[in-house]
């Protein structure tokens, strides 16, 4: 009994319809060479995240000085005002300037009822002095 030679939809090649697989990536019948292609194209990708990651991790280990500026860095951030406050010439309200500690967003508040009670830019709670 003659065999049923199919063409590929996903590549274009011939070949018989019992040794179509369904492929859950393609979503379809595919040929068995579509099938291997896709698997060499993933170890190709595998192996060069690998490669990617080794290289990081040996730039990470060469560059202790990177990670003692970051440090430096935090620090200093670590070390400045929480609350800064500038007035404003605001007499009939007596509104201030506040500055947010997480965003830096400048906006007015009143110090008599200490609203907004979050900071308008990013929704962070905001403690006043």
């Amino acid at each position: 009994m003659p065999t049923l030679v199919v063409k590929c939809r996903q590549c274009g090649r011939s070949a018989p319809a019992n040794e179509f697989i369904l492929d859950h990536i393609y979503r379809k019948m595919v040929c068995p060479m579509c099938i291997k292609d896709r698997h060499e194209k993933e170890k190709v990708h595998e192996e060069f995240r690998l490669e990617r990651e080794t290289k990081s991790q040996k730039s990470e280990l060469l560059k202790p000085e990177s990670q003692a500026i970051n440090l430096k860095k935090d620090f200093k951030l670590m070390q400045r005002p929480l609350q800064q406050e500038k007035p404003i010439e605001d007499k009939q309200n007596q509104k201030r300037r506040f500055k947010c500690t997480k965003c830096t967003f400048e906006f007015p508040y009143n110090p008599a009822t200490k609203t907004p009670l979050r900071c308008p830019y990013c929704n962070y709670t905001i403690t006043y002095p």
